[in-house]
């Protein structure tokens, strides 16, 4: 075939076979012009890359070592491209490579080079990595690798220390780490000890009488459990607890401390940190609430969410593995106290025309931004009265995002509920409930959140969710100004297959 074509293009021929031996000339040669370019472009081929390194290797300049190490924590390279770099920078920089790595390997998405550099960090016996490890390892990895014995910086951290000395070793970097510089550091190796069940030792720890008076992260866990008897779970918990003990908030901890005494011991003993702002927030509007138990609420809530022909409206979760159900009958066994109590204020909320305006209000300007969606918190004051409270993003620029910004989560430490719209448009039943992103938000802020999803022009559709995949349709509310005279029919809305009906 060959043959046949350079019999009819002699011409074309000759020109193929000149540009293949250029190219094989330039392919066996032994020097690059200018290596610290090649290197520093991702789009170089790797057989140049390594050359250059190789051109490179006595070199201790300031400007190389700063490539090495964007070759190691950058995208664009090989994973032997990356290990190259990676042992150059560990016999010229060791100090380098262990900075840049504590930045880089938490949030580091290159998965086979994220594996690969745990390895190593255990075959060169790197301890000082141990830190990172540890921040690493606490970064949720769900979507990768489910179980944590198999994360590859737990492997990496059995490889340096032993089998069986993990919890010892995060244990004492939680008593070792700096209070202030390395707080980070430190509820981390918290979360890790509860997440891998070593709790005893921790309850142990903030009732130790030897917590030093200055150390402010663990006198605030001892405050938590000797008043409330809740200790936190996640990082997220921990600065949480820590805000509400800031002197600006003594009123709103001595709340808690008065409206959680009324709870009976059963309830009591398995408070969450976000059962708090419920607690408050009840005791406000619904103190009947305090006394009582997910047994006798799940009624009250029941004939709420439940009534002949009402519609539930629930995204399409299609394609995707797991379950996924708004349907309060369903998950009536995973609810807790605090997620009662809240769908119970919230269906209050709902009847609130003054609170239901300034959210409708919202959703409009919403409906008509396309660079956000809009949200906030939503709270209850001393006098009962709930407050909707809107926030900027923190970030624009898409229609089916909300970016919360720092100052909406210091608010939202002693707010009911976390909340955001679906209103893209309004008919958009079809979005109708919280979906994977906000599933995420919850898991990792572990707030009680609400989401409103227009339906039509004049009702918006509310939903509950909270870590776990928790979530149920509380029901649709109207446009106070559209609102029909008591005693006129209203018409259900109707829609396409995208609802179904409640099976509560």
């Amino acid at each position: 075939m060959l043959d046949s074509f350079a019999r009819r293009n002699p011409i074309t021929a000759l020109l193929a076979v000149a540009l293949l031996a250029v190219a094989l000339l330039g392919a066996c040669s032994t020097t690059v012009d200018d290596p610290m370019k090649a290197l520093a472009s991702p789009d170089s081929l790797p057989v140049t890359q390594s050359r250059s390194m190789e051109q490179l290797k006595d070199d201790t300049s300031p400007e190389y070592l700063k490539t090495l190490r964007r070759v190691v924590t950058q995208v664009g390279y090989t994973p032997p491209i990356r290990e190259e770099a990676f042992m150059q920078l560990r016999r010229k920089d060791p100090e380098g490579l262990r900075d840049a790595l504590a930045i880089a390997l938490p949030r580091m998405q290159m998965l086979e080079w994220r594996t690969r550099v745990c390895e190593l960090i255990a075959q060169e016996r790197m301890i000082e990595m141990t830190p990172t490890l540890i921040n690493a390892w606490a970064v949720p990895m769900g979507g990768w690798i489910q179980k944590d014995e198999d994360r590859p910086e737990y492997k990496a951290l059995v490889e340096l220390h032993g089998t069986g000395k993990v919890p010892d070793v995060l244990y004492q970097a939680m008593l070792d780490s700096n209070p202030v510089t390395q707080a980070n550091l430190r509820a981390r190796c918290w979360e890790l000890l509860w997440k891998t069940g070593d709790r005893e030792r921790l309850v142990a720890l903030v009732q130790d009488d030897r917590i030093k008076p200055d150390d402010g992260f663990l006198r605030d866990l001892r405050a938590s459990a000797k008043d409330l008897g809740i200790l936190p779970r996640n990082r997220e918990e921990i600065l949480w607890l820590r805000s509400l003990r800031e002197p600006s908030r003594s009123d709103f901890w001595r709340d808690c401390m008065t409206a959680t005494a009324k709870m009976s011991p059963e309830v009591r003993s398995s408070l969450e940190l976000r059962e708090l702002p419920v607690a408050v927030a009840a005791s406000r509007v619904r103190p009947d609430l305090l006394a009582m138990t997910p047994a006798s609420m799940y009624p009250l809530l029941e004939s709420k969410v439940r009534s002949e022909g009402r519609a539930t409206y629930s995204p399409s979760f299609e394609g995707y593995s797991g379950k996924f159900t708004e349907s309060l009958y369903m998950i009536r066994d995973e609810l807790k106290w605090g997620d009662y109590a809240a769908m119970l204020l919230a269906c209050d909320l709902m009847e609130q025309d003054a609170a239901v305006q300034h959210i409708f209000d919202i959703a409009d300007r919403d409906l008509h931004d396309r660079a956000t969606e809009y949200g906030g918190v939503i709270d209850v004051d001393e006098k009962g009265r709930f407050g909707v409270h809107e926030f900027r993003p923190r970030v624009q620029g898409s229609d089916v995002r909300f970016e919360a910004p720092q100052e909406m989560f210091e608010l939202a430490y002693s707010s009911l509920f976390h909340f955001h719209n679906h209103a893209q448009e309004y008919e958009n039943v079809r979005y109708a409930g919280p979906h994977l992103g906000d599933f995420g938000y919850a898991d990792n802020s572990r707030a009680n959140c609400l989401v409103f999803t227009f339906i039509d022009r004049s009702s918006l559709n509310v939903d509950f969710y909270r870590y776990g995949r928790i979530a149920v349709d509380l029901g649709t509310m109207t446009r106070p100004s559209s609102r029909r005279p008591a005693g006129r029919r209203v018409r259900r809305p109707r829609g396409p297959a995208a609802w179904r009906r409640s099976s509560c």
